[in-house]
């Protein structure tokens, strides 16, 4: 339970994604990214290819984190991150969206973060934007929009 007592504080949540398996309108455990056209350089390999990133992880008391497991193309290893906060205010989720490569090295960010009329539901912006790319891995500023997203069912991870 996350209260203290009946009339008690709440003094731990597990997360802001309780009941997720019987509400409607909670994120799921996962998400699997697929990407469509890409500028040339190193992350070109990437076109056309599928990255999953599961399970959730509570990163901080106010986020959740989807990253992992790691994808091997092009000789190399390539993650997907997403992070989904609710900022002090509480009035919405800002979500930020990052690629990998070797682990650490940060590819693309992008942000997700949903209109202000529709950023308190669990959902990620249709109109997404590039905050970020390493002109290591691409020779331009790749499109946000190429990125296509869906969430993964409890069913749709592997054995």
């Amino acid at each position: 339970m996350p209260h203290a007592g009946h009339f008690g504080p709440v003094i731990q949540r597990r997360d802001f994604n309780l009941n997720v398996s019987n509400n409607d309108a909670g994120w799921l455990d996962g998400w699997q990214w697929f990407f469509r056209l890409l500028p040339g350089g190193v992350a070109h390999v990437l076109a056309g290819r599928f990255i999953a990133s599961f399970p959730a992880k509570l990163s901080a008391p106010n986020s959740l984190l989807w990253r992992g497991p790691p994808a091997v193309h092009g000789a190399r290893f390539w993650e997907v991150g997403l992070e989904v906060t609710i900022p002090a205010s509480g009035d919405r989720y800002v979500n930020h969206w990052t690629l990998y490569e070797a682990t650490t090295t940060i590819v693309w960010q992008v942000d997700y973060t949903a209109p202000l009329d529709d950023s308190r539901l669990p959902r990620l912006s249709v109109t997404p934007a590039t905050t970020f790319y390493n002109p290591l891995y691409f020779d331009a500023k790749p499109n946000a929009l190429e990125i296509f997203y869906r969430q993964m069912l409890w069913a749709d991870y592997p054995p």
